[in-house]
């Protein structure tokens, strides 16, 4: 099998690739984000040719006008619809890498991405709102009235993986608490994610109680609370864990309801084939409330949460090296210095899986593939490497990756 990574053709077939080296794994953080994230905007672009020099001269972006006030209806302009949540993964990415080796570039690297998103959230003029994106060399500040539960989602994940870092400075914290105040103000208000305008917005039911939304609320709040020490917003946090007799987490919970939102309702690609987005963005939503969270009974129910989406994956996704991906090492817990030897297979399984995903994932697609799985955990939001690299150093971080050779 022949596979492009890169400018390098690797003829070895897919489960043979070794997991790479961190030091590899460092360069190719360094080359993304050297290229990928804009040097005005500071803000990463969806579907743009990273393998081009002139990148930035030849990139065509929309006319102000073109997206101010519009909806983004999922009909998207190829490169201005996911800012928030690309540059988010990113930055807990960064996070990531700084505790796993210490490496010197990711203070600064992770300050001028944090910058981007911090533009995003004062685009309106509406306290709360995050932006999907902003576009070079406009100073009006443009953009796309309505944002999406995707975006909340990956940047609370990315200021809260920040702000625990030690890479942020007094006053990024201070902005941080003041942004999610701000956040979580708004959708208490609210009850929901309104358009810049403050009118009904399209994709931002961050209130709906079922698998694929039933944790992203509780993320927003359990963060605000822990970023701002806002007793209010625990208050809050656990009211809407209480909603409708517990019905948030009798969702997340319940198979029958994840396997329901898993499977697309077109079943052209057949009964095995599964989107595993929705799924994808769950899990990292629940990092924060495995993480914060310190009442055991619901801590535990949030990984057993995670665990029911990984069976789930693995029953139904058929063979795809990215399903358990989704999951990341994030979703084995460990603890504590013990391990079983289910522990150790497991781990070397996501060895193996990983170094897969990594070899067979290019480092960026100017296109957007459909009805391929890895299309839709992955390049949806046009940022693949990242999203595949994100396993590598969780994998890492979580000790979960210890027996492998750091070369």
């Amino acid at each position: 099998m022949m596979l492009i990574r890169g400018l390098f053709v690797v003829f070895s077939p897919i489960w043979a690739q070794p997991l790479p080296s961190i030091e590899h794994m460092l360069a190719e953080k360094n080359w993304y984000f050297s290229t990928a994230v804009h040097p005005e905007t500071h803000m990463i672009y969806a579907r743009v040719n990273l393998g081009d020099a002139d990148l930035w001269s030849k990139t065509i972006f929309p006319k102000p006008e073109v997206i101010r006030d519009k909806t983004n209806a999922d009909a998207e302009l190829p490169n201005v619809s996911n800012c928030a949540f690309a540059a988010g993964l990113f930055l807990g990415q960064l996070a990531d890498i700084s505790q796993v080796t210490r490496d010197p570039d990711a203070a600064s690297q992770a300050r001028i991405v944090f910058d981007g998103l911090v533009r995003l959230a004062r685009a309106s003029t509406r306290k709360g709102f995050v932006a999907r994106c902003l576009l070079p060399g406009d100073s009006t500040k443009a953009h796309f009235g309505n944002s999406s539960v995707d975006q909340y989602t990956f940047f609370v994940y990315g200021l809260y993986k920040y702000y625990h870092s030690g890479l942020a400075d007094e006053a990024e914290k201070g902005t941080m608490r003041e942004l999610m105040a701000e956040i979580c103000a708004m959708i208490e208000h609210d009850g929901t994610i309104l358009a810049s305008n403050g009118a009904p917005a399209f994709v931002s039911d961050i209130e709906a109680i079922r698998s694929d939304r039933s944790s992203r609320m509780l993320e927003v709040f359990l963060v605000g609370y822990d970023i701002t020490g806002d007793k209010h917003l625990r208050e809050v946090y656990l009211e809407r864990v209480r909603d409708w007799n517990n019905g948030r987490l009798r969702t997340m919970l319940d198979p029958q309801d994840i396997r329901f939102n898993y499977s697309p309702r077109d079943l052209r690609y057949g009964d095995e084939y599964a989107d595993v987005n929705s799924m994808w963005q769950t899990q990292y939503s629940m990092v924060p409330l495995v993480e914060l969270e310190t009442d055991l009974s619901l801590k535990a129910a949030y990984l057993e949460a995670m665990r029911t989406n990984a069976r789930i994956a693995s029953r139904y996704g058929k063979n795809g090296v990215e399903l358990q991906i989704i999951m990341l090492a994030q979703n084995r817990g460990v603890f504590s210095p013990v391990r079983t030897a289910e522990d150790v297979r497991y781990g070397q399984q996501l060895q193996e899986r990983c170094a897969a995903l990594l070899a067979a994932t290019p480092r960026w697609r100017v296109d957007r593939p459909s009805g391929d799985a890895l299309a839709a955990s992955i390049t949806s939001v046009g940022i693949d490497f990242p999203a595949a690299a994100d396993a590598f150093w969780t994998g890492y971080r979580l000790h979960v990756f210890d027996s492998a050779a750091k070369k």
